[in-house]
C-alpha cells in the first residue's frame, strides 16, 4: 500500500495508469481509574481525548455509606463527570462512617417499609418515622431504652449503632374520674370537685351526694362527718365523638363504681366511707423506781 505511479510514454503522450493513497489515523485515549478507597472494585475506563467518563454505579463498603467521587486523593474537590478527559485521570471514592438506627416496634407495624434500620452518617441525626400502629394499643412515643423510661430526642447526634423503642399504652375499656380533695373530716360537700381522668374523651359531673345512699341529696354546705358513708352520683359525658364502651369499667380515685339504676346508663354512683378519728390516750402512767 502507499502511492504508486505507473507512467507509459508514447511520443509526447503520457498515460497515468494508477494512483492510490491510504491514510490511517489512530485517536488518542486516556485511562480513567477509579480508586474505591477500600470499597468494591470499579472497572477502569478508556476515554477518547476530549470526551467524558461515564459515572459508574456506586461502590459499596461495609459499615460505610458512599459520599461521592472526588478528583483528588485528599477528597476536597468533587469530580465533575462533564469534565473533558485530556490526560490519564484518577478519581477517588469518599466514604462516611455509617451508623444503623434500628426501630424496635415491640409488636407494632408501620408503612415505612425499607427504612428499618435507618443508615445515618456518623454524627448526624435519625429521621423520625411515621408512628407505628398496634392492635389494642395507643402509640406513646419513641424511647431510648427498652424499659421506655427515657424519651428519645431526634435531635440526638448518632455516633454509634442505636436501637430506639416504641412505647405502647394498652387501650382499656375504663373511664376514670378524679375527686379532689378526698372526702375527709373538716370538709363540706361543696368542697369536693370532680374532674375527668381524660378530658379529651369525656367529661364528668357530680349530680348529687347522699348520706348512706338514702334520703335526699345533701346540700353543698353539709359537713362531712367521721364514720359516715357518702354516696356520690355522677354522670359521664362523651367528648369529640368518643363513645364510652358498653363494657367499660368506671372508677373514682381508683374505687370501682356501680350502676346507679337512675336515668341513663351514663349515671353511676360511688360510696366513700369517712374513717372515724383515732382513739386519743388521755392518761399515761409510769412506775418510777
Amino acid at each position: 500500500d502507499g502511492t504508486q505511479l505507473n507512467r507509459n510514454a508514447v511520443g509526447t503522450n503520457y498515460i497515468k495508469n494508477d494512483l492510490r493513497c491510504n491514510v490511517t489515523s489512530t485517536a488518542t485515549t486516556h485511562e480513567v481509574t477509579f480508586n474505591s478507597n477500600g470499597g468494591s472494585a470499579v472497572a477502569q475506563q478508556n476515554v477518547v481525548h476530549g470526551e467524558t467518563a461515564t459515572e459508574p454505579s456506586e461502590p459499596t463498603r461495609f459499615g460505610h455509606s458512599f459520599a461521592g467521587w472526588y478528583s483528588d486523593s485528599t477528597l476536597l474537590t468533587p469530580f465533575d463527570f462533564s469534565t473533558p478527559i485530556k490526560n490519564n485521570t484518577s478519581i477517588y471514592a469518599k466514604w462516611n462512617v455509617a451508623r444503623k438506627v434500628t426501630f424496635n416496634l415491640d409488636g407494632g407495624t408501620w408503612t415505612d417499609t425499607g427504612t428499618n434500620p435507618q443508615v445515618v452518617n456518623d454524627g448526624e441525626t435519625a429521621i423520625r418515622p411515621t408512628n407505628p400502629t398496634k392492635s389494642g394499643h395507643v402509640f406513646a412515643g419513641w424511647y431510648a431504652d427498652s424499659a421506655c423510661t427515657t424519651p428519645f430526642s431526634f435531635l440526638t447526634a448518632i455516633t454509634s449503632n442505636k436501637t430506639i423503642y416504641a412505647k405502647w399504652n394498652i387501650i382499656t375499656n375504663s373511664v376514670n374520674a378524679i375527686l379532689s380533695p378526698t372526702p375527709s373530716v373538716g370538709l363540706t360537700i361543696g368542697d369536693l370537685v370532680l374532674t375527668s381522668g381524660d378530658s379529651s374523651k369525656y367529661s364528668v359531673s357530680a349530680g348529687y351526694w347522699k348520706l348512706n345512699d338514702s334520703g335526699s341529696a345533701l346540700a353543698s354546705t353539709t359537713p362531712i362527718e367521721a364514720g359516715q358513708t357518702y354516696t356520690l352520683y355522677l354522670t359521664y359525658y362523651p367528648e369529640n365523638g368518643y363513645t364510652i364502651p358498653d363494657d367499660a369499667t368506671y372508677t373514682v380515685n381508683g374505687i370501682p363504681t356501680e350502676w346507679s339504676g337512675f336515668e341513663a346508663e351514663s349515671n353511676r354512683k360511688i360510696s366513700f366511707t369517712i374513717p372515724a378519728p383515732a382513739t386519743q390516750i388521755s392518761e399515761l402512767s409510769a412506775t418510777v423506781t
